[in-house]
């Protein structure tokens, strides 16, 4: 987790709705950050629990407090809730702005995953 964070200060990523830095929020106190779910651990599809929410696919940092607006929303809905300005900043963690590209949770988190290390490697200098 700590190199996908040096990876996102490199980029100045933001907060998805504050705007905040996130290097900003871990200098002055690094539990004004939280991993955020981009599926809701808590939810369920078609009754059945999900089972592969704790997976590094399935992590966002945000601020605890955009953390908590979003905690049990479904990530379509909260693209949708975000203004154009929010939403590219939520790409760089999403990698899409679209709602529909985060409607089949196994399609997402396999490509996620796949991107994921393809920019840690690079960003390490990793072949």
């Amino acid at each position: 987790m700590q190199v996908y964070l040096a990876y996102l200060a490199a980029n100045r990523a933001r907060s998805w709705k504050s705007g905040e830095t996130l290097l900003s929020l871990a200098q002055r106190r690094p539990d004004f950050l939280a991993v955020h779910h981009i599926f809701p651990a808590t939810a369920t599809r078609n009754g059945a629990r999900r089972t592969d929410t704790h997976c590094m696919a399935n992590y966002a940092l945000l601020s605890q407090t955009d953390n908590e607006r979003f905690s049990s929303s479904e990530p379509a809905d909260v693209l949708l809730q975000l203004k154009p300005d929010q939403q590219r900043r939520a790409k760089l963690q999403l990698g899409t702005t679209d709602p529909d590209d985060l409607l089949d949770q196994e399609d997402f988190l396999v490509g996620r995953a796949k991107r994921l290390a393809e920019e840690l490697n690079q960003f390490l200098g990793l072949p």
